[in-house]
């Protein structure tokens, strides 16, 4: 197939978190979709919010944040939490909070997968604000847990491309298992 020229603002599937910080004594919310895994010892994670979003300030003083992951129900409090900034609204009273060892880290108790997360470093590139953080503490639902871990697909979690919400899709296959069909067909 020929391959055209496209635009370099290219997108992707990310989920959409609620990300929760203390500001000015209070708790605020404000949801992120650009957040990646970058360790698992320790557990690391990444993530890229606006320099001057009102939650920015508490993360850099707290040194401290949540991530909640919310479930499609939750679609529209998520959404709110991006549009309307914690300097004019009071976002916090949109949902259940409790803490965990952190006191700045105030976590969702309706999103099935919370986070406590502490910030290793943060980097300012021209108004976008990377942050590298490790995540201290994690609380689920047990609905989505098998054993010890958490089973992503069954939390229902809002996937965001394209300026729009999706839902997560069917299970294709396993990883890191799929792929030997080719070596065993070339054989």
């Amino acid at each position: 197939m020929e391959k055209i020229k496209v635009s370099n603002d290219v997108s992707w599937q990310m989920p959409v978190v609620i990300m929760g910080t203390m500001v000015d004594g209070a708790p605020n919310f404000s949801t992120v979709a650009w957040i990646t895994r970058l360790g698992s010892e320790p557990a690391t994670i990444g993530l890229c919010i606006d320099a001057a979003h009102y939650s920015t300030s508490g993360i850099i003083k707290n040194k401290a944040f949540s991530i909640n992951f919310p479930s499609v129900n939750l679609a529209e409090k998520a959404d709110f939490c991006g549009i309307y900034s914690g300097k004019n609204t009071n976002k916090s009273n949109l949902f259940n909070i409790f803490y965990g060892a952190n006191p700045n880290a105030p976590l969702i108790e309706e999103c099935p997968l919370v986070l406590s997360c502490s910030v290793i470093e943060t980097k300012d590139f021209d108004g976008d604000f990377f942050i590298r953080a490790e995540i201290k503490e994690a609380y689920a639902n047990e609905n989505v847990v098998k054993g010890n871990k958490v089973e992503f697909v069954k939390m229902e979690p809002i996937i965001y491309m394209d300026k729009k919400y999706y839902k997560t899709g069917e299970l294709i296959g396993q990883a890191w298992h799929i792929g030997k069909k080719i070596k065993e067909d070339a054989e």
